[in-house]
């Protein structure tokens, strides 16, 4: 009851009066709400003020996805009309998968999302996951499907040139595991794959939006295109990283396991791993193809195919209101003092679409580069990906406590432009943190 009694003191204290959780909300137009309070006072959609939302991952259920959101509705309270409720979370692997399981699952999932009154939010990556696009990928094993020496401009180089092509590349989600190589995300192949699936998905989704009424589009939390996206901070690359592959093709373990350090990239950014890659992006973009590459370089990189296949997703008629980019780089480094993470933030911002960040701690708040930046674009920005460590619960509070959760998510919520907390754990105390912050927003409200 303590832990309880706490969690609610320090809630009114940062809530009372009003519905300070979601001050900074945005409206649909991509104006913050205290700039045009006589356009959202006159009952025009687009105008009225964008909702916020806690996003949880949808949980592997069976039943379906009608099932799954079931689920997040029952651990969670709030009306689809509150200025905070609850969503679910949910990631599609776009390059490899066929169209027809893209349609599908996107159609399926939309229908759920109506049914059960349980929004959703999408992330769409293409980058990551591309193992069984061996036409894409495959320069180097002529006994393996989709051989073709021409692959190794599909893949980032360690150098300037492509026989430094890399085949295999790391990736850590909890635990290190290999992936497929890294990809050359501006090689003129992979582009083609990208639009092509991000044109498949998005299609279904401006046909439903075209259709659907104006309650039912709540039913759409957003959509966040790429994953972390980036250069070496996904898939990354050890040194030696080929000749470590070809000594124990099938055999992990005798993989290194140092990993990176991805708080302090060094100049160029390596994001702490021993082998830098991006060439391959920048000689495909024409950048540059010598010399040296710098963390401005790679931020340019991801600028661009950031804003290529936001092209192609509001080229297919899905409006812009509901997208984010998930740009890589940005997680607070660790340690005392909150300081800029490694990429600049500019690099992940799209005109006209909300910036995503990673975030694993509570200092935005602290960080003057995200303050004075993101927190003031009109399209808003939001947590994408939102945790608390054990190790790093907000002061004063215990690791993974109620506590910890009301404060860090309120703390989040409460800083101006954000539009959502997301891939949040179905968790005991992070569902009752959500209640606790949904129950006081509905009771702010005038």
């Amino acid at each position: 009851m303590a832990s309880w009694r706490r969690a609610l003191t320090v809630l009114l204290v940062l809530c009372s009066g009003a519905a300070h959780v979601g001050a900074g909300g945005v409206l649909t137009d991509g104006r913050r709400s205290g700039r045009s309070q006589s356009r959202a006072t006159t009952g025009s959609s687009s105008a009225a003020r964008r909702r916020q939302t806690i996003n949880f991952s949808i949980p592997p259920l069976s039943g379906g996805y009608v099932a799954q959101l079931l689920a997040i509705k029952q651990a969670v309270n709030g009306s689809e009309t509150s200025a905070l409720g609850p969503a679910a979370h949910i990631l599609f692997n776009l390059v490899g998968t066929p169209d027809a399981t893209l349609v599908n699952q996107t159609r399926e999932l939309l229908a759920a999302a109506v049914a059960t009154r349980v929004p959703v939010f999408l992330g769409w990556d293409s980058q990551i996951f591309w193992g069984n696009r061996h036409d894409l990928w495959n320069h180097f094993n002529s006994s393996a499907p989709g051989f073709d020496p021409k692959n190794r401009e599909n893949v980032e180089w360690t150098s300037w040139s492509p026989d430094d092509a890399v085949d295999v590349s790391w990736l850590n989600w909890g635990s290190q595991m290999r992936v497929a190589p890294a990809q050359n995300i501006h090689a003129p192949a992979v582009k083609a794959a990208t639009a092509h699936s991000l044109g498949v998905v998005s299609k279904v989704i401006a046909e439903w939006w075209a259709g659907a009424s104006e309650t039912d589009r709540r039913m759409l939390a957003g959509i966040k295109i790429g994953c972390e996206a980036g250069i070496g901070w996904q898939a990354w690359q050890y040194k030696d990283g080929n000749a470590i592959f070809l000594a124990h093709p099938h055999n992990s373990s005798f993989d290194p396991t140092t990993g990176g350090n991805h708080s302090a990239p060094p100049d160029p950014p390596t994001f702490g791993h021993s082998a830098q890659i991006g060439f391959a992006a920048a000689t495909s973009a024409g950048l540059k193809s010598s010399g040296p590459l710098t963390n401005a370089d790679v931020q340019q990189l991801v600028h661009w195919y950031l804003g290529n296949m936001s092209a192609v997703v509001i080229g297919a008629g899905v409006p812009s209101s509901v997208l984010l980019t998930h740009y890589g780089g940005t997680i607070v480094p660790k340690g005392s003092e909150p300081v800029a993470p490694a990429m600049k933030y500019a690099g992940g911002e799209i005109p006209g679409l909300g910036l995503g960040v990673s975030l694993y701690d509570t200092l935005l708040d602290l960080v003057p580069s995200f303050v004075a930046g993101p927190a003031q674009r009109e399209e808003g920005w939001g947590a994408v990906e939102f945790g608390l460590p054990a190790g790093r619960p907000p002061a004063g509070t215990a690791p993974n406590s109620l506590e910890a959760w009301t404060v860090g998510m309120n703390r989040t919520l409460s800083l101006k432009g954000c539009r959502m907390l997301s891939q949040v754990p179905l968790s005991a105390n992070a569902t009752a943190a959500a209640n606790i912050l949904i129950a006081a927003a509905a009771g702010g409200r005038s």
